[in-house]
């Protein structure tokens, strides 16, 4: 009996994704998958006993890949800046990632808890700690404190407003500078500083649109 062909797990993780970008939810299949990768059925469940399993895993590596540049972003010494750069991080990354955008748009954390394999249950548990840590981070570097509140407010203009323009707009890259803007002018609202643009003095960085720059052109999804 011949061994199994070996199988990188980054390629089945992106092919996951291809499949999910490509052929929805209902192409996710085990034969799906090993066909988008280019090996035998046997090799997958060799790796991965079930497909939830492995696309579990491609879920949670898309994850990961995504926080850290969110996280470098936040980190950044310039409070303004680093609201404005975390913010426009998922848009541009997301124009740069689009097979594995699909694949965290398709999946949430709460329905991976409860229905996908329970070995994966500490890891989807834990797998928002770096971000949730980042925001504490920043909020006691903005606010002197990281009350519910203000972390609430972090999540709105970090997560949930860029994660509109993703979810809402085929080319989400160009909201980019729109999206940092509209977070500055969210955390600025909570602090109770000017919600207007931002303007570069000495390390404030430029949040509005350049006079000069092209109408962001939106196109609705089907």
């Amino acid at each position: 009996m011949g061994r199994p062909a070996k199988v990188d797990d980054n390629r089945l993780f992106d092919a996951v994704a291809r499949v999910v970008l490509e052929a929805g939810p209902r192409g996710l299949t085990t034969r799906g998958i090993a066909a988008a990768v280019g090996v035998p059925t046997g090799s997958l469940y060799h790796r991965f006993p079930t497909r939830d399993l492995l696309i579990g895993r491609a879920w949670l590596e898309a994850v990961r890949l995504f926080q850290r540049g969110f996280i470098d972003a936040l980190d950044q010494p310039d409070l303004d800046a680093a609201i404005v750069d975390a913010a426009a991080h998922t848009p541009r990354w997301a124009a740069a990632n689009p097979a594995a955008t699909a694949l965290l748009l398709r999946y949430g954390r709460r329905e991976l808890l409860e229905q996908w394999p329970v070995e994966l249950d500490e890891e989807l548990r834990e797998v928002n700690r770096p971000v949730e840590d980042a925001f504490a981070r920043h909020a006691r570097r903005r606010w002197g404190r990281a009350t519910k509140v203000q972390l609430d407010a972090l999540r709105f203009a970090l997560a949930t407003i860029p994660r509109a323009a993703v979810r809402d707009h085929e080319q989400p890259e160009a909201l980019a500078v729109a999206v940092g803007a509209a977070a500055l002018a969210a955390v600025r609202a909570h602090d109770g500083a000017p919600a207007g643009p931002a303007r570069r003095s000495g390390r404030r960085v430029v949040a509005q649109q350049p006079a000069d720059a092209p109408a962001v052109q939106e196109s609705p999804r089907p």
